[in-house]
């Protein structure tokens, strides 16, 4: 019977994705490592194109929810802008800084629909350090991101 749903599930994936997807067990472990980086407060996974936050972590209080939702804005209006000024380049990562917060948003290469997006306390972070292991952790999805067989 589970692998009834499961390829059931899979099926349904397919119609809303096309050909690929990533397993919920990758898209946990993935928004994990991110958790674990001195002073995240939450991070997300959402596939922006399509307005889907595909999964959510948080530390105490914060909602992720609607930060993500604010986010797809902010990606829709730069790849908008992009487009406007009629540029080959490709957004990479955008940063926001608050009094009190840092909000990074990394887009992955290999699968641009795709981003993770991550809020850290501003005071204690360290923009570089998350930033290389936001790519690290973005590579090690996109490799796990695989074809519905």
């Amino acid at each position: 019977m589970l692998d009834k749903m499961n390829l059931f599930c899979k099926k349904i994936v397919k119609n809303i994705f096309g050909n690929t997807f990533i397993e919920h067990n990758d898209i946990e472990n993935t928004l994990i490592q991110l958790l674990d980086l001195n002073d995240v407060l939450a991070v997300s996974l959402i596939d922006w194109e399509n307005n889907i936050i595909l999964g959510t972590k948080i530390e105490g209080e914060f909602d992720i929810d609607v930060a993500s939702k604010g986010a797809i804005n902010v990606l829709k209006a730069n790849k908008k802008m992009l487009k406007d000024i009629d540029t080959n380049s490709s957004l990479e990562d955008i940063l926001m800084t608050l009094p009190t917060q840092i909000h990074f948003i990394h887009v992955l290469p290999k699968h641009p629909e795709l981003c993770l997006y991550i809020v850290l306390d501003s005071h204690k972070s360290n923009v570089a350090l998350m930033r290389t292991k936001v790519k690290l952790v973005a590579e090690e999805l996109s490799i796990k991101y695989r074809e519905i067989k």
